[in-house]
C-alpha cells in the first residue's frame, strides 16, 4: 500500500446504491444482465422498457456490478455513459450501483476499484443465500477497507486505465462499422439484388463498372419465386459440410498450455467466440487423433440442441488453435461454394426461419436433414469469389482489432491491480505503456 494513501470504508467514500429517481410508469433505458459483458467497460446493446417500480436506478457515472453468482464471480462490471445529461435509466434487480462523491472519490476510478481483484474476493467470500442463487449484501460492500488515493491521484489513475479501454472501444465500434458494412453489401448484393433491378431498369448500379459487370441485367422464375438470370437454386447440403463437435472427456483436460475446447458457452451476443477465464483445454495431441473437430478461420456454428439452440458465432483467428465440442454443428462450404461468407451469411439469414423446426420433449434441437434440404440462392462463381475477397478483407481487419483488443485488456488487467494498490504509481505506469508502444 501507497504510504502516502489513506485506509478508507468504501461506504464512506463511494455511494451505494445511491438515490436515482424514476418515476414508476415511464419508459426509460434498461440494462439486463445479459447485456453486461465481462471484460468491456460500456455496455454496446441497450433496451427501453417501463419502470415497475424496482430494480437498479443509474445514471452516467454510475458503475453497475452483478451481485449474484456466477456474474459476479465471471466479473460482470459496466460503466454507465450512454444515457442523455440528467438521465436516469433501470436495470436489473442483481445489479449493485456505485457511485463516486464529488471531490471524494472520481466516477471512473470508482468502475476500476470495483474491478480489483481483492475487492471482487471480498465481496465473493461474503455471498449469501442457497446455492446456486447466492448474492453479496449490498451494505457488505460499504464495509471493505481500502487504500484510497487522493482525488487527483484517483482521475490520474482512472486515466491511464480508461485510455486503454477507450482503444478497446473504440476498436470494437470499429468493428461494428466493418460488420455492418459486409451485411448491408450482401443484402444488397444477393438479398435485395439491387445492381441486378438497376441494370434491368437501366439505372447505373453505383459500382465500378467491372463489378457491375459480374450481375446480370434481367430476372426469371425459380421454386424460390424471381432470382437474378443465370443465377441457381441448391440445397445447404450440396454447399455446406455439416460438420458435428465431439463430446470431449473431463479427464483429459490439461493446463492453458493445451488446444482451447470450443464450447456454447464460448457464444456471446457479439456474434463472435469469446474466451472465458473457465475455458478448457486438451493436450496438443488432440489435434492429431480428433482432427476431424479442428476448427479453422472464420467458422460459422450454430448450437443445434438445448437452452441455447438457435445461437450462433463466428470464429475469430484469436480463438485458434481450438476443437469443437459436443451441441453445435459447423458449416463448412464444399468445393461447390467459392465463398465461405456468402455461406455463412446464407445460414444465418436461414436460423431465425427454422427457429420453428426445434422441438423434443426434454429440450430443443434441430435435425441436420432439414438443413441439408433448405434452399439457397447461389450467383455465379465469378460474382462469388468477388464477394469472398471483398469481405474477408474486412474480416481481416475485424481480426487484426480483436487480436489488438486481447493485448490491451492483458495490459490493462496487469496494470489495474498494481495501481489500485499503490504497487505502482502513476508516473512509472505511463512509462510502462509508452514502452509497449500504446
Amino acid at each position: 500500500m501507497a504510504s502516502d494513501w489513506q485506509p478508507s470504508k468504501l461506504g464512506d467514500v463511494i455511494a451505494v446504491n445511491p438515490s436515482r429517481p424514476l418515476v414508476k410508469g415511464s419508459h426509460s433505458v434498461y440494462i439486463s444482465m445479459q447485456q453486461v459483458e465481462t471484460a468491456n467497460r460500456s455496455v454496446n446493446e441497450i433496451d427501453h422498457r417501463t419502470f415497475k417500480g424496482s430494480g437498479a436506478r443509474f445514471q452516467n457515472g454510475d458503475t453497475l456490478l452483478a451481485r449474484i453468482t456466477p456474474c459476479l464471480e465471471n466479473g460482470k462490471t459496466a460503466y454507465v455513459d450512454f444515457l442523455d445529461d440528467e438521465e436516469v435509466g433501470h436495470g436489473s434487480t442483481e445489479f449493485i450501483v456505485l457511485s463516486g462523491i464529488e471531490g471524494v472519490s472520481d466516477d471512473l476510478f470508482v468502475y476500476y476499484l470495483a474491478r480489483f481483484p481483492e475487492f471482487r474476493n471480498f465481496a465473493i467470500v461474503r455471498m449469501e443465500g442457497s446455492s446456486g442463487r447466492q448474492r453479496v449484501p449490498a451494505p457488505t460492500l460499504k464495509k471493505y477497507v481500502f487504500a484510497c488515493p487522493s482525488y487527483d491521484e484517483q482521475r490520474a489513475i482512472a486515466h491511464i486505465l480508461g485510455s486503454l479501454d477507450d482503444k478497446i472501444e473504440l476498436n470494437h465500434r470499429m468493428n461494428r462499422t466493418l460488420e455492418a458494412m459486409a451485411r448491408a453489401i450482401f443484402k444488397s448484393w444477393f438479398v435485395d439484388f439491387d445492381p441486378v433491378r438497376a441494370k434491368a431498369e437501366g439505372r447505373p448500379t453505383g459500382l465500378p463498372d467491372d463489378i457491375a459487370a459480374l450481375f446480370p441485367d434481367s430476372f426469371e422464375d425459380s421454386e424460390l419465386g424471381e432470382i437474378p438470370k443465370g443465377w441457381e437454386i441448391s440445397d445447404l447440403g450440396a454447399l455446406s459440410h455439416i460438420l458435428n463437435g465431439f463430446a470431449f472427456k473431463s479427464k483429459d483436460y490439461c493446463g492453458p498450455e493445451g488446444i482451447r475446447v470450443l464450447r456454447t458457452k464460448n457464444f456471446t451476443q457479439s456474434g463472435y467466440a469469446s474466451k472465458n477465464t473457465d475455458d478448457v483445454f486438451l493436450p496438443k495431441s488432440f489435434l492429431s487423433s480428433h482432427k476431424q473437430y479442428i476448427c479453422e478461420p472464420f467458422d460459422f456454428h450454430l448450437v443445434m440442441v438445448g437452452a441455447s439452440v438457435g445461437n450462433t458465432t463466428l470464429l475469430l483467428p484469436n480463438m485458434l488453435p481450438a476443437l469443437r465440442n459436443q451441441n453445435m454443428w459447423c458449416f463448412r462450404p464444399k468445393k461447390t461454394m467459392p465463398s465461405k461468407f456468402y455461406l455463412n451469411y446464407a445460414v444465418q439469414q436461414k436460423v431465425e426461419s427454422v427457429m420453428s423446426w426445434a422441438d423434443g420433449s426434454a429440450r430443443s434441437f434441430f435435425r441436420k436433414s432439414d438443413f441439408r434440404k433448405h434452399k439457397i440462392i447461389v450467383p455465379t462463381e465469378d460474382l462469388l469469389r468477388f464477394f469472398e475477397g471483398k469481405i474477408k478483407g474486412y474480416f481481416d481487419l475485424i481480426a487484426a482489432n480483436t487480436a489488438e483488443n486481447e493485448t490491451l485488456a492483458s495490459l490493462r488487467d496487469t496494470l489495474l491491480p498494481k495501481l489500485i494498490s499503490g504497487e505502482l504509481r502513476v508516473p512509472d505506469a505511463e512509462k510502462f505503456v509508452e514502452e509497449a508502444g500504446l
